[in-house]
């Protein structure tokens, strides 16, 4: 599974001694407190601040090199919080923030958004520094799901400064929705549109910085959850990829997932990443996490994966 390199965010600064101190302090206090209680949809005494969530995570990958019986590990520790504050029934402000660390680097990751809706939430306009119309279809980095997020998933443009506006057209669902935006990313333009109906998600984007578009759809239903696309890039030596990821419920009862995730250049006629894998989720009072095995055919490696979080899934 694709992990550190999906926060698309900034690199942290191996200068600034005080801010690693304050952000040790705090994964100390977001452990302790999680030791005793989970701490999600917290409200203020006014009741218009809900902490939505802290997140703490652990993820140890282990490759097991088929040729060579050499052995590699990747670690990323992940932790972070997300808080909304309801000031009036048409506004909202959410946001959160993301500090990752791996032995690859350091890396911080942050939200906000300013939401302006109608009372019965039909239309919606958000704006900031938020997630794309296409993002949506990502698990967000605050959870076990956007730490444990597959390659193709990452494929999908991430979070930019800009502006979207979402028409909720099914009374009886409010979740079948359309929704388009637009955005900065790298000084240049942004397109992006989703629409949701029932089990299925449409989205697509269009960037000007490198001319590539990605375009795809998801479905889930029940043990299944299945989500193909496609991206390309116009520039000279942009790439043409076709990837799909699938996880599906095998035994749901033992909590046992089977998945696969991969793509074909349709440039270069190679598989640039392909993964199959089976993972076992568990839980405990305080605390959740996976356990399983995923054979790379990029890397001609078997990995073992071991993740315990605490927070969002």
């Amino acid at each position: 599974m694709a992990t550190f390199e999906n926060l698309n965010s900034h690199q942290y600064s191996p200068n600034t001694k005080i801010m690693k101190k304050i952000v040790m302090i705090a994964i100390a206090i977001t452990l302790s407190l999680g030791a005793s209680a989970q701490i999600e949809n917290l409200y203020s005494k006014d009741s218009t601040v809900c902490l939505n969530g802290v997140y703490a995570g652990v993820l140890n990958l282990v490759n097991f090199d088929l040729d060579t019986l050499k052995t590699s590990t990747f670690t990323d520790f992940r932790v972070g919080a997300k808080g909304t504050w309801s000031a009036t029934s048409w506004l909202r402000m959410s946001a959160f923030s993301v500090y990752a660390k791996s032995n690859e680097g350091d890396a911080f990751m942050n939200m906000v958004s300013l939401n302006l809706h109608t009372r019965n939430e039909v239309w919606n306009l958000e704006v900031g520094k938020i997630p794309t119309s296409a993002t949506e279809i990502r698990p967000i980095p605050l959870s076990s799901d956007g730490q444990f997020e597959a390659q193709t998933q990452a494929l999908i443009p991430g979070i930019a400064p800009g502006a979207k506006i979402s028409y909720a057209f099914n009374k009886n669902n409010k979740k079948d929705k359309l929704v388009f935006g637009v955005f900065s990313r790298d000084n240049k333009v942004e397109y992006s549109g989703r629409m949701v109906m029932g089990k299925v998600n449409l989205f697509t984007s269009y960037s000007l910085s490198d001319k590539k578009t990605t375009a795809g759809a998801s479905y889930s239903h029940k043990r299944l959850y299945a989500l193909a696309l496609y991206q390309g890039s116009d520039t000279i030596n942009g790439d043409k990829v076709a990837a799909v990821f699938t996880n599906f419920k095998i035994l749901p009862r033992q909590k046992i997932d089977v998945f696969l995730n991969g793509g074909y250049s349709l440039k270069n006629k190679d598989i640039p990443h392909l993964e199959i894998g089976m993972v076992k989720n568990f839980e405990t009072p305080y605390l959740k996490g996976l356990i399983g095995v995923i054979y790379d055919h990029r890397l001609k490696a078997v990995k073992s994966c071991f993740m315990v979080s605490l927070g969002p899934k």
